[in-house]
Protein backbone atom coordinates (compact mmCIF):
# COMPACT_ATOMS: atom_id res chain seq x y z
CA UNK A 1 0.00 0.00 0.00
CA UNK A 2 1.54 3.34 -0.97
CA UNK A 3 1.99 6.12 1.55
CA UNK A 4 -0.71 8.45 0.21
CA UNK A 5 -3.33 5.69 0.40
CA UNK A 6 -2.30 4.87 3.98
CA UNK A 7 -2.66 8.54 4.93
CA UNK A 8 -6.10 8.68 3.32
CA UNK A 9 -7.45 5.46 4.83
CA UNK A 10 -6.21 6.23 8.31
CA UNK A 11 -7.06 9.93 8.40
CA UNK A 12 -10.32 9.72 6.44
CA UNK A 13 -9.49 13.20 5.17
CA UNK A 14 -8.49 14.05 1.58
CA UNK A 15 -7.57 17.53 2.79
CA UNK A 16 -5.12 16.11 5.34
CA UNK A 17 -3.48 14.05 2.59
CA UNK A 18 -3.21 17.10 0.31
CA UNK A 19 -1.74 19.10 3.19
CA UNK A 20 0.86 16.41 3.78
CA UNK A 21 2.16 16.61 0.21
CA UNK A 22 1.77 20.31 -0.53
CA UNK A 23 4.62 22.82 -0.38
CA UNK A 24 5.10 24.58 2.92
CA UNK A 25 3.85 28.19 3.02
CA UNK A 26 4.77 30.22 6.15
CA UNK A 27 1.75 31.46 8.09
CA UNK A 28 -0.67 28.87 6.68
CA UNK A 29 -2.55 26.68 9.17
CA UNK A 30 -5.00 23.82 8.87
CA UNK A 31 -6.66 21.50 11.37
CA UNK A 32 -7.50 17.85 11.89
CA UNK A 33 -10.06 16.46 14.34
CA UNK A 34 -8.96 13.38 16.28
CA UNK A 35 -11.38 11.83 18.79
CA UNK A 36 -13.27 15.11 18.98
CA UNK A 37 -10.11 17.18 19.57
CA UNK A 38 -9.01 19.77 17.05
CA UNK A 39 -5.30 19.78 16.28
CA UNK A 40 -3.80 22.69 14.35
CA UNK A 41 -0.82 22.12 12.08
CA UNK A 42 1.27 23.72 9.30
CA UNK A 43 0.53 22.12 5.90
CA UNK A 44 3.58 20.95 4.01
CA UNK A 45 5.61 20.59 7.21
CA UNK A 46 6.68 17.79 9.54
CA UNK A 47 3.46 18.38 11.52
CA UNK A 48 1.35 16.08 9.34
CA UNK A 49 3.82 13.21 9.65
CA UNK A 50 3.79 13.72 13.42
CA UNK A 51 0.00 13.44 13.53
CA UNK A 52 0.10 10.34 11.33
CA UNK A 53 2.82 8.51 13.27
CA UNK A 54 1.44 9.22 16.74
CA UNK A 55 -2.33 9.29 16.26
CA UNK A 56 -3.25 7.52 13.03
CA UNK A 57 -1.13 4.40 12.83
CA UNK A 58 -3.16 1.43 13.98
CA UNK A 59 -2.61 -0.65 17.08
CA UNK A 60 0.93 -0.95 18.34
CA UNK A 61 2.38 0.70 15.22
CA UNK A 62 1.66 4.11 16.73
CA UNK A 63 4.87 5.85 17.73
CA UNK A 64 4.01 5.93 21.45
CA UNK A 65 1.46 3.13 21.59
CA UNK A 66 1.65 0.93 24.69
CA UNK A 67 0.56 -2.69 24.60
CA UNK A 68 -2.62 -3.29 26.65
CA UNK A 69 -1.01 -5.64 29.20
CA UNK A 70 1.67 -3.08 30.04
CA UNK A 71 -0.83 -0.23 30.08
CA UNK A 72 -2.87 -2.11 32.69
CA UNK A 73 0.27 -2.84 34.73
CA UNK A 74 1.09 0.87 34.95
CA UNK A 75 -2.01 1.44 37.03
CA UNK A 76 -3.24 4.97 37.67
CA UNK A 77 -0.81 7.38 36.03
CA UNK A 78 -0.74 10.77 37.75
CA UNK A 79 2.27 12.56 36.26
CA UNK A 80 3.48 12.52 32.65
CA UNK A 81 6.46 14.42 31.26
CA UNK A 82 6.45 15.17 27.54
CA UNK A 83 10.00 16.39 26.94
CA UNK A 84 10.26 17.77 23.43
CA UNK A 85 6.52 18.36 22.96
CA UNK A 86 6.70 20.03 19.52
CA UNK A 87 3.16 21.19 18.60
CA UNK A 88 1.45 19.06 21.25
CA UNK A 89 0.41 15.94 19.33
CA UNK A 90 2.15 13.60 21.76
CA UNK A 91 0.90 15.58 24.78
CA UNK A 92 -2.70 15.31 23.58
CA UNK A 93 -2.23 11.59 22.93
CA UNK A 94 -0.74 10.97 26.38
CA UNK A 95 -3.40 13.07 28.12
CA UNK A 96 -6.06 10.99 26.36
CA UNK A 97 -4.31 7.72 27.22
CA UNK A 98 -3.96 8.75 30.89
CA UNK A 99 -7.13 10.71 31.70
CA UNK A 100 -6.21 11.42 35.34
CA UNK A 101 -2.68 12.63 34.66
CA UNK A 102 -1.06 16.01 34.96
CA UNK A 103 0.94 16.37 31.73
CA UNK A 104 3.91 18.74 31.60
CA UNK A 105 4.88 19.61 28.02
CA UNK A 106 8.40 21.01 27.60
CA UNK A 107 9.18 22.77 24.32
CA UNK A 108 11.81 25.47 23.73
CA UNK A 109 11.27 26.27 20.04
CA UNK A 110 9.50 29.59 19.42
CA UNK A 111 8.37 28.16 16.06
CA UNK A 112 6.32 25.47 17.84
CA UNK A 113 5.10 27.13 21.02
CA UNK A 114 2.03 28.95 19.68
CA UNK A 115 0.63 25.74 18.18
CA UNK A 116 1.56 23.73 21.27
CA UNK A 117 -0.41 26.11 23.47
CA UNK A 118 -3.34 26.22 21.06
CA UNK A 119 -3.53 22.44 20.72
CA UNK A 120 -3.25 21.66 24.42
CA UNK A 121 -5.28 24.47 26.01
CA UNK A 122 -8.69 22.75 25.66
CA UNK A 123 -7.61 19.80 27.81
CA UNK A 124 -6.72 21.87 30.87
CA UNK A 125 -4.49 19.14 32.37
CA UNK A 126 -1.57 19.91 30.05
CA UNK A 127 0.90 22.53 31.30
CA UNK A 128 3.20 24.06 28.69
CA UNK A 129 6.71 24.87 29.92
CA UNK A 130 8.45 27.03 27.28
CA UNK A 131 12.07 26.02 27.72
CA UNK A 132 14.58 23.25 27.14
CA UNK A 133 15.64 20.85 29.85
CA UNK A 134 19.32 20.04 30.14
CA UNK A 135 22.27 19.51 32.46
CA UNK A 136 22.63 23.18 33.43
CA UNK A 137 20.87 26.55 33.51
CA UNK A 138 21.60 29.02 30.75
CA UNK A 139 21.03 29.46 27.04
CA UNK A 140 21.53 26.97 24.22
CA UNK A 141 21.94 27.57 20.53
CA UNK A 142 19.77 25.09 18.63
CA UNK A 143 20.50 24.25 15.02
CA UNK A 144 17.55 24.01 12.64
CA UNK A 145 16.97 20.76 10.78
CA UNK A 146 18.61 20.31 7.40
CA UNK A 147 15.03 19.85 6.10
CA UNK A 148 13.59 23.38 6.10
CA UNK A 149 10.01 22.32 6.95
CA UNK A 150 11.01 19.90 9.73
CA UNK A 151 9.96 21.82 12.84
CA UNK A 152 10.73 18.87 15.09
CA UNK A 153 14.41 18.78 14.19
CA UNK A 154 15.87 21.55 16.36
CA UNK A 155 19.03 20.21 17.99
CA UNK A 156 22.12 21.30 19.90
CA UNK A 157 24.11 18.87 17.75
CA UNK A 158 25.09 19.31 14.11
CA UNK A 159 24.19 15.80 12.88
CA UNK A 160 21.12 16.15 10.66
CA UNK A 161 21.14 19.93 11.14
CA UNK A 162 21.82 23.02 9.08
CA UNK A 163 24.71 24.61 10.93
CA UNK A 164 24.05 28.06 9.47
CA UNK A 165 20.58 28.42 11.03
CA UNK A 166 20.54 28.78 14.82
CA UNK A 167 18.04 29.80 17.49
CA UNK A 168 18.95 30.72 21.08
CA UNK A 169 16.62 29.13 23.64
CA UNK A 170 16.50 29.08 27.46
CA UNK A 171 17.61 25.87 29.17
CA UNK A 172 17.11 24.78 32.78
CA UNK A 173 18.76 22.01 34.76
CA UNK A 174 16.19 19.21 34.47
CA UNK A 175 16.19 18.25 38.14
CA UNK A 176 15.98 21.84 39.37
CA UNK A 177 13.18 22.72 36.96
CA UNK A 178 11.08 19.71 37.93
CA UNK A 179 11.62 20.43 41.63
CA UNK A 180 10.42 23.99 41.00
CA UNK A 181 7.30 22.57 39.36
CA UNK A 182 6.68 20.32 42.35
CA UNK A 183 7.53 17.11 40.50
CA UNK A 184 9.50 14.65 42.63
CA UNK A 185 8.86 11.75 40.30
CA UNK A 186 7.04 10.94 37.07
CA UNK A 187 4.99 7.87 36.24
CA UNK A 188 5.57 8.22 32.50
CA UNK A 189 8.23 10.08 30.51
CA UNK A 190 8.17 10.62 26.76
CA UNK A 191 11.39 12.16 25.44
CA UNK A 192 12.39 13.24 21.94
CA UNK A 193 14.95 16.03 22.12
CA UNK A 194 17.11 15.50 19.04
CA UNK A 195 20.16 14.09 20.80
CA UNK A 196 19.94 15.62 24.29
CA UNK A 197 18.31 12.57 25.85
CA UNK A 198 21.44 11.63 27.82
CA UNK A 199 21.97 15.14 29.19
CA UNK A 200 18.41 15.29 30.51
CA UNK A 201 17.79 11.80 31.87
CA UNK A 202 21.22 11.42 33.46
CA UNK A 203 20.84 14.58 35.59
CA UNK A 204 17.41 13.58 36.86
CA UNK A 205 19.25 11.19 39.12
CA UNK A 206 18.94 7.58 40.12
CA UNK A 207 16.24 8.14 42.74
CA UNK A 208 13.96 10.04 40.34
CA UNK A 209 14.35 7.45 37.60
CA UNK A 210 13.80 4.53 39.96
CA UNK A 211 10.32 5.93 40.72
CA UNK A 212 9.45 6.27 37.04
CA UNK A 213 7.32 3.46 35.67
CA UNK A 214 7.74 3.88 31.92
CA UNK A 215 9.92 5.85 29.49
CA UNK A 216 9.57 6.00 25.71
CA UNK A 217 11.38 8.11 23.19
CA UNK A 218 13.67 8.57 20.26
CA UNK A 219 17.47 8.39 20.30
CA UNK A 220 19.69 10.25 17.86
CA UNK A 221 23.21 8.86 17.96
CA UNK A 222 24.59 10.82 20.93
CA UNK A 223 25.58 8.62 23.89
CA UNK A 224 22.64 6.36 23.11
CA UNK A 225 24.05 3.09 24.39
CA UNK A 226 25.48 4.77 27.46
CA UNK A 227 21.98 6.02 28.21
CA UNK A 228 20.42 2.61 27.66
CA UNK A 229 23.00 1.00 29.95
CA UNK A 230 22.14 3.54 32.67
CA UNK A 231 18.43 2.83 32.33
CA UNK A 232 18.96 -0.91 32.60
CA UNK A 233 19.75 -0.49 36.30
CA UNK A 234 16.01 -0.04 36.90
CA UNK A 235 14.29 -0.88 33.62
CA UNK A 236 13.75 -3.58 31.07
CA UNK A 237 14.74 -1.85 27.83
CA UNK A 238 13.69 -2.55 24.25
CA UNK A 239 14.74 -0.79 21.06
CA UNK A 240 13.45 -0.62 17.50
CA UNK A 241 16.42 0.05 15.25
CA UNK A 242 17.27 -0.66 11.64
CA UNK A 243 20.94 -1.12 10.85
CA UNK A 244 21.18 1.86 8.51
CA UNK A 245 19.30 4.35 10.71
CA UNK A 246 20.95 6.83 13.06
CA UNK A 247 17.63 7.56 14.80
CA UNK A 248 15.69 4.84 16.62
CA UNK A 249 12.93 4.36 19.18
CA UNK A 250 13.24 2.87 22.66
CA UNK A 251 10.99 1.82 25.53
CA UNK A 252 11.93 1.27 29.15
CA UNK A 253 9.64 -0.42 31.68
CA UNK A 254 10.42 -0.36 35.39
CA UNK A 255 11.35 -3.86 36.51
CA UNK A 256 8.76 -3.66 39.28
CA UNK A 257 5.99 -3.55 36.63
CA UNK A 258 6.86 -6.75 34.78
Amino acid sequence: MNESLKYLLRSGSPRFVRDHYRAFTPGTLSSYVWKGRTLWYRPGSSDTELIYKILLRRGLKGEYAIEPKLLAALGEVRTVLDIGANIGVSAVYLATLFPQARVLAFEPSPANLALLQRNTAPLGRIEVVPLALGERDGTLEFFSSEAAANFGGFSRFEAGSEAGRKTAVPVRHAGAQLAELGVAGADVIKIDVEGSEWEILSVLGDEFLSRTQYIAGELHGHRDFELLAMLERHFHVAVRKRLQDRVFMFQAVNRSRT
